[in-house]
């Protein structure tokens, strides 16, 4: 498999001095994604006529290897200037995608999933047969349709109900909607938070699953946010507005659980 790394390298005219590196990230990604299934789904997506070959495959994270293979390694060393790149060109393509959802979406609705899609790539390989942003862009577009049109939680919905009391989402789900509401368990405003299960509860309701780790590694952990951007490999400032975001969008939850409860 690396000989045949070499040779697509050499086909592609990439210069000697680098096929070394450039093999060994090729075959590793080939092994990867021959266990995982991955090469098997695209394989059974091409027409029987025109099967995908191994060598073919291997060809094509050659060419992905050498267009993305800087960025990727940037972005692995938590490289500040790559990561707000990739969440810039995140949010943009969010932008697009939640109006074309919600037409009342929000920057700040773009922002959050642009984050959380940040998250999700810091945790998830990145597979070297596709342009890595076709490949981001498709784990944003995935979350956005999760979130808000496939989400059994009605509060996720493109449209608002017209009343709770209607069927569930789905023609064999009678649960009426006012049920599927998560149950508001927070009961103080978020400065007032001062036991473990008290913020426990609270943070259950965050919808985003980034928010949800970086507040419980902060206030339960006691971490540093400085701390948490060498952790995770993302620059300071990445995780700066992460942080403000999350307590933002607690406060909210919280502060109007409190008033109701008033």
């Amino acid at each position: 498999m690396r000989a045949r790394a070499r040779q697509c390298l050499q086909a592609q005219n990439v210069p000697a001095l680098q096929h070394h590196l450039l093999a060994r990230s090729i075959t590793q990604a080939v092994k990867t994604n021959l266990a995982t299934g991955r090469f098997a789904r695209i394989a059974a997506a091409r027409s029987p006529r025109n099967p995908l070959t191994l060598d073919e495959y291997i060809a094509s994270v050659t060419t992905c290897t050498r267009a993305e293979y800087a960025r990727v390694q940037a972005l692995q060393a938590g490289d500040a200037t790559a990561w707000n790149a990739l969440r810039d060109f995140l949010t943009r393509r969010a932008q697009r995608i939640t109006r074309n959802v919600r037409p009342d979406a929000t920057l700040n609705d773009a922002l959050e999933f642009a984050d959380e899609t940040c998250y999700i790539i810091f945790n998830k390989p990145y597979p070297f047969d596709a342009p890595f942003a076709a490949w981001a862009t498709l784990i944003l577009h995935r979350l956005i349709l999760t979130r808000w049109t496939r989400s059994r939680d009605a509060l996720d919905q493109a449209r608002p109900p017209a009343s709770l009391d209607a069927p569930g989402l789905g023609a064999d789900d009678p649960t009426p909607l006012g049920d599927q509401i998560p149950n508001p368990r927070a009961q103080i405003a978020f400065e007032r938070v001062e036991d473990r299960a008290g913020l426990l509860a609270a943070l259950e309701l965050l919808r985003s699953d980034a928010q949800r780790v970086l507040l419980r590694r902060v206030y339960l952990d006691g971490a540093s946010l400085p701390a948490l951007a060498r952790e995770l490999g993302i620059s300071r400032q990445a995780v700066y507005n992460l942080h403000r975001r999350a307590l933002a969008r607690l406060r909210e939850i919280l502060k109007s659980n409190h008033a109701q409860d008033s």
